[in-house]
């Protein structure tokens, strides 16, 4: 079945049948999912072939390059090559600081994978030493967002949003409840931030579709949020 949807988006893409964002997406995500399946050298051919996609058509430093540079660096984590998944968090990384600015989401995430892949290669001290930028990054994204100005602004921002919704793009409104889940979850309020995450996937869904790259990114979060409020369940069961 894989091989047969190969196949077929091989000819797609020859063909230029496919817009070409789309076309990288589906690599992509074809990508992502054979590495699911531990299927890593089949996975590696399609998330290469789409970060050869990005780079051709998009700026070298764009945040796309940077997301797709990343998801090879989780391919390579899970095949157990640290060393070189390493190498790839690192660059995107300085792609996610030339977009973001050092203290955001996406590097936080960065750091905490390259400090797995320093673990995987027993470089202990290198680790330890980004369990505490690690520690300083977030604990700088918790002074922003405690600022009850800036999340009553962002609040206010999305009601007005959600009221237009019916009337003009609500593009932005899925964008705004993005970025608010995202800022509930670094403050530690998962279920807030789960639920903001869903109602963005739900726009993101209609208005661009399951394979379009923002909404697989709200997909990620959506599961990334998920997988802590099941560690912290058990943490508390275990304290019990």
């Amino acid at each position: 079945m894989i091989s047969l949807y190969v196949s077929w988006l091989n000819g797609a893409e020859e063909k230029g049948e496919i817009e070409t964002s789309h076309c990288i997406h589906l690599w992509q995500q074809l990508g992502i999912i054979l590495s699911h399946l531990m299927a890593y050298q089949e996975s590696k051919q399609c998330l290469e072939h789409s970060l050869e996609l990005y780079e051709a058509f998009f700026d070298p430093d764009s945040l796309q390059v940077a997301k797709s540079i990343f998801q090879l660096g989780q391919l390579y984590l899970a095949w157990k090559k640290p060393r070189t998944a390493e190498g790839l968090y690192q660059q995107a990384l300085a792609g996610f600081e030339e977009n973001y600015g050092p203290d955001s989401w996406e590097c936080l995430q960065t750091l905490k994978v390259l400090k797995s892949a320093k673990e995987e290669l027993n470089e202990k001290e290198i680790a330890l030493a980004l369990e505490s930028e690690i520690i300083q990054v977030q604990n700088r994204l918790q002074t922003q967002v405690q600022n009850t100005t800036t999340l009553k602004s962002v609040q206010n921002l999305i009601k007005t949003m959600e009221s237009k919704a019916n009337e003009t793009d609500s593009l932005e409104a899925a964008t705004a409840l993005h970025e608010l889940g995202t800022l509930h979850a670094v403050l530690g309020d998962l279920e807030s931030a789960i639920e903001y995450f869903g109602r963005s996937l739900k726009m993101r869904e209609v208005l661009l579709g399951q394979s379009h790259l923002d909404t697989m990114y709200t997909i990620n979060s959506v599961g990334k949020v998920a997988f802590w409020m099941e560690k912290l369940d058990a943490a508390k069961l275990l304290g019990e």
